[in-house]
């Protein structure tokens, strides 16, 4: 293949690899619900 040639894109193949990656993506993805409560700040007395 020369230099000057280029590869025609193969938007099946694109889809596909980006709905892959979209899955894997919220396979993984976890919501932070461990939160704390900071000492240092100062609060409403009650």
């Amino acid at each position: 293949m020369n230099l000057n040639e280029t590869k025609d894109v193969n938007y099946v193949h694109q889809t596909e690899i980006m709905t892959e990656t979209i899955q894997k993506e919220l396979r993984y993805q976890k919501l932070y619900t461990h939160y704390g409560i900071n000492p240092f700040k100062k609060g409403t007395k009650q």
